[in-house]
């Protein structure tokens, strides 16, 4: 798993690609409170990339909505993610955007005169009930 670091404004993005398991959450839980550490205005956590959700990587998430004392949203874009979510009631309880932009807009939404593009909000991701 590798966790991109970028900055919006005073809002940060940490892009996850690779697997999120048992190994792995650990140091998306790091990268997160280094992250905070820095003050930002806001984190999403953009999970695009990852291919393999298991549930310490679920915790991983939990822990980071209730715990950064920061806003936080998420990125979520694929099956391999969006589904364990679904499965668990996760997303209900996350708060699930479609892309960065959307995220971002909605997690710092008195950022969108600091940054050079200006994006409107975007509502989260519909919410999918797992099919039995």
């Amino acid at each position: 798993m590798t966790v991109a670091v970028a900055w919006h404004g005073d809002a940060v993005e940490l892009a996850v690609t690779g697997e999120l398991d048992t190994t792995t959450a650990p140091l998306l839980s790091d990268a997160l409170a280094r992250a905070a550490e820095d003050r930002p205005s806001a984190v999403v956590l953009n999970l695009g990339g990852v291919d393999f959700l298991a549930s310490a990587g679920l915790s991983a998430l939990i822990e980071a909505n209730s715990g950064l004392g920061l806003p936080f949203a998420l990125v979520v874009t694929t099956d391999q993610v969006r589904r364990p979510l679904a499965i668990t009631g996760l997303d209900q309880f996350l708060p699930l955007y479609p892309s960065a932009t959307a995220a971002l807009a909605a997690a710092s939404p008195g950022q969108g005169t600091r940054r050079r593009h200006h994006t409107p909000e975007t509502p989260p991701l519909p919410r999918r009930h797992p099919q039995p």
